[in-house]
């Protein structure tokens, strides 16, 4: 069986991918499952009180790109309300490598696993070595899976934030909130950045509604990318990027709609367009090329996501899925134009006044709740992306670009 998206076949390559995340998930689920787990939850002796004035957090962001990108302002509110306070992060290497120019952390520790290790004992035993070695006073688990939340239910845990939160992912209904000291409520409906706010609201408030992400790119990244987009004739800010990738299949608009928005720009305009994707975006961006009938369209995937961050910075536009590419240009002060569907723009999307223009069509069925376990719509066709038209996206690009006379040869 071969996966269908956007009306062309990807090949097994999605079919494995899926195949192994099912796997993973029947780990994750007898796990949770599982009466070891409830117990070593409870096992935390006492609820100790939060230290109000307590100087050395850590942040625990084992989420996505994007996730830790509408996070930040969580602590940058924390550094510039108190200043004398030290800020750790726990995170992912490619978070670690975009942040390391936050002048708001004092401490970045990279965290990495295999997929399929994640949820083994040793890798609790990881984080609550890194508690061990330093003195922290305060932990917000901006994560909450199961080997965050183990971790911070040990009695070595300094005292701990967490969500109260019941798991709506098909088969689970855990709620993990039990691990820690003290617990947030969380909402799906809710505006990402202030549930994530939540977590600090005894320290910086609930008044959380005027903070953006900022991000700088090292000045290695930018150079890495300015380099890149010379060897491809591109100059600053006088191309676009297009990024059709996305984490959840059924957020990427149709590939051949992203053709049909290629053939438009080469005909109608002389934009300058570049086609960027992570390494596991390769196929998706050959296909759309192939369809396009526009080969020659400069293409670059796989480089680090710190060069992505330089070359999104030095575009004058980001057309993009609701994705990492989204929360980058925004936090990056690039004008960008999200496409979203089975996700409801008031939970995610960056505010108009961060630039970023959103493309939505609400059917009966948004917000869909299962888009995360699902390789497309369980209606067969991802309607929710389909509704959005080539011509109303390239439409949507000339409001933000104009439209220059094409340059003659």
């Amino acid at each position: 069986m071969e996966q269908n998206c956007g009306g062309l076949c990807l090949g097994p390559l999605l079919v494995i991918k899926a195949t192994r995340m099912k796997s993973l998930t029947k780990k994750i689920m007898k796990l949770w499952r599982g009466p070891s787990f409830e117990r070593s939850l409870a096992r935390k002796s006492r609820r100790r009180p939060l230290p109000l004035d307590g100087e050395t957090f850590l942040l625990i962001l084992l989420n996505a790109i994007g996730d830790a990108i509408m996070a930040q302002p969580v602590w940058r509110a924390l550094k510039s309300g108190r200043p004398r306070v030290r800020i750790a992060l726990l995170c992912r290497p490619p978070i670690a490598s975009l942040l390391r120019q936050d002048d708001s952390l004092d401490a970045i520790h990279s965290f990495e696993a295999d997929p399929g290790e994640w949820w083994r004992p040793r890798n609790v035993n990881r984080i609550e070595a890194l508690w061990q070695k330093r003195r922290y006073e305060v932990i917000l688990d901006f994560t909450e899976i199961p080997v965050t939340a183990l971790a911070c239910a040990r009695d070595t845990a300094p005292p701990s934030v967490g969500f109260d939160r019941v798991h709506d992912k098909p088969g689970l209904g855990k709620n993990l909130s039990c691990a820690y000291d003290y617990s947030v409520p969380y909402t799906d409906s809710e505006p990402i950045r202030e549930v994530m706010a939540r977590l600090a609201s005894p320290w910086i408030g609930a008044d959380f509604s005027w903070r953006s992400p900022s991000l700088t790119v090292a000045e290695q990244d930018l150079k890495r990318a300015a380099s890149l987009l010379e060897d491809q004739g591109f100059r600053e800010g006088r191309f676009v990027v297009l990024h059709p990738g996305a984490k959840w299949a059924p957020k990427r608009w149709p590939i051949l709609h992203w053709s049909r928005l290629i053939r438009s720009i080469r005909v109608d305009t002389s934009w300058p367009i570049l086609l960027l994707g992570g390494k596991e975006d390769a196929p998706l961006l050959r296909d759309i090329l192939r369809n396009s009938g526009n080969p020659s369209v400069p293409l670059l995937h796989g480089e680090a996501l710190s060069t992505a961050a330089g070359i999104i910075k030095l575009s004058a536009l980001c057309v993009c899925n609701d994705s990492a590419a989204m929360h980058l240009a925004a936090a990056l002060g690039t004008p960008s134009i999200a496409l979203f569907g089975p996700v409801s723009p008031s939970k995610s999307a960056p505010s108009p006044r961060e630039g970023c223009r959103v493309l939505y069509e609400e059917l009966f069925c948004s917000p869909c709740t299962l888009y995360y376990s699902r390789d497309r719509c369980r209606r067969g066709v991802n309607f929710c992306m389909h509704a959005l038209s080539p011509e109303r996206v390239f439409h949507e690009m000339e409001d933000v670009m104009g439209r220059p006379e094409r340059e003659t040869s």
